[in-house]
């Protein structure tokens, strides 16, 4: 919405001063692979502008970072997902990362870890219960959760 700032009348001819409405600002991603996974994904750069900004990323219930052969990306940072409150689905896609920060995402119903291969520790908020797949263990040991408050 548009705001009058100022109106004035001279005669036949009306001048008024318009306040630009402001553009939300698009996400500084750290991850260089998962700003290009999102960019990817029509349901989350809604507008197709290039940019993801905050309230497509709050309206993201859904986030796949699956590998496809023509897009292969190794995720080193899973940071970004502060930015994705509303996710219920997350599938963190190929990466050597040891620990996914998911504390960010409390409504999680299904996380797919699978192809997290080296996956040692994955931190989830307080009450959040997803089902999740997890990948095979790494040097015997399975994945530890830690729920963060």
């Amino acid at each position: 919405m548009k705001k009058i700032l100022l109106t004035l009348t001279i005669g036949f001819v009306t001048i008024c001063a318009v306040q630009a409405q402001e553009q939300p600002s698009s996400i500084a991603f750290q991850d260089a692979g998962i700003k290009d996974f999102c960019l990817r994904d029509r349901h989350i750069d809604a507008n197709k502008d290039g940019m993801i900004a905050q309230d497509e990323a709050d309206a993201a219930i859904k986030l796949s970072l699956m590998n496809f052969k023509s897009f292969m990306r190794n995720i080193k940072s899973y940071d970004d997902l502060m930015y994705f409150p509303n996710l219920e689905y997350f599938h963190a896609g190929y990466t050597y990362a040891e620990t996914i920060d998911l504390s960010y995402c409390p409504k999680l119903k299904e996380l797919d870890l699978s192809d997290c291969r080296m996956l040692k520790v994955i931190i989830l908020a307080k009450g959040c219960k997803p089902e999740i797949k997890y990948p095979v263990a790494y040097k015997g040991e399975q994945a530890k959760v830690i729920y963060k408050k």
